[in-house]
C-alpha cells in the first residue's frame, strides 16, 4: 500500500497546481460559468467579456499540460475569443 507522498511522487510535474496563475485561473472559470449561465437563459454576452477571456487564456494556457491535441484546443479557444471580442 502506498503512502500519500509516494502517490504524489508519481504525478507528472505538469499536473501540479501552479500558484502563479491561481487568480487568473479562478477568474477564467468564473467567466466561463457566467457565459454558460447567460447562454442557458438566453441573455446576451458583452464582447468585452470575450476580450477579457482571450487575455486570460493567453496567460494561463502556457501553464496547462502541453500536447499536440491540447495545443489545438488552446489555439481554437484563442481564435474564437479573439473573433468574439
Amino acid at each position: 500500500m502506498s503512502t500519500d507522498s509516494e502517490a504524489f511522487s508519481t504525478v507528472p510535474q505538469e499536473y501540479y497546481p501552479n500558484y502563479k496563475i491561481t487568480g487568473k485561473r479562478e477568474k477564467t472559470l468564473d467567466i466561463l460559468e457566467n457565459i454558460e449561465a447567460a447562454v442557458k437563459v438566453g441573455t446576451g454576452i458583452a464582447n468585452s467579456t470575450f476580450g477579457e477571456l482571450h487575455n486570460l487564456f493567453s496567460d494561463v494556457f502556457p501553464y496547462f499540460p502541453q500536447s499536440p491535441a491540447n495545443n489545438v484546443i488552446y489555439k481554437q479557444c484563442l481564435l474564437t475569443t479573439q473573433d468574439l471580442a
